[in-house]
């Protein structure tokens, strides 16, 4: 078969439009994508920050239920057994230690477990309060007095220390923006 001789550019103009028209489909496709993409990626952002945050909310839920954790103990009197309660030191202990790893984590949170440990030193100094110095002691007296003093129990020793511990930017500490330690036992600490 015979070609003619405007046929081969003819197939070129087409192909070429064919490409054009190919190319012109891409570009439209990817600008109509683009604001759905960059709004997908948004909210997958904002789902990340709001399961973080869930994430801290539940580990700091979980150190506050065992700060206050109790067990069951049986106590025996005169051959006859007693169940009771009491607080379990080292599962507080425990809880506390968890707070700092969650500032060291997360500093936003430090804030929350500045007061969070200080209402549980200042609720539990109600219940072991300071006990007083001896009235007209001799300094020798009084720091023999303090030597002897034992720190009321370790959960608060634990909690005064970690308050202390708690890293603060130097801005808040400039601002002298510290825990109130007003009304705590804190002898021995």
């Amino acid at each position: 078969p015979e070609r003619l001789p405007g046929q081969s550019s003819a197939i070129w103009n087409w192909r070429f439009s064919l490409v054009k028209l190919t190319a012109l489909t891409t570009v439209l496709a990817a600008v109509i994508a683009l604001p759905v993409t960059l709004t997908r990626l948004k909210l997958t952002r904002d789902q990340n920050r709001h399961a973080a945050e869930s994430l801290y909310n539940d580990k700091m839920n979980t150190a506050v239920a065992d700060l206050y954790a109790q067990r069951q103990v049986t106590k025996w009197a005169e051959n006859k057994a007693e169940n009771g309660w009491e607080d379990d030191i080292p599962r507080r202990n425990g809880a506390i230690d968890r707070l700092k790893g969650l500032t060291d984590e997360n500093p936003d949170l430090r804030p929350r477990v500045d007061r969070l440990l200080s209402v549980y030193l200042r609720e539990l100094s109600r219940e072991f309060p300071a006990k007083e110095p001896p009235e007209d002691a001799s300094p020798t007296d009084m720091r023999k007095w303090a030597a002897n003093l034992q720190p009321a129990r370790s959960d608060m020793e634990n909690a005064a220390q970690t308050l202390s511990r708690l890293n603060r930017s130097t801005e808040e500490r400039e601002k002298d923006n510290l825990p109130d330690l007003k009304g705590m036992n804190l002898q021995k600490f």
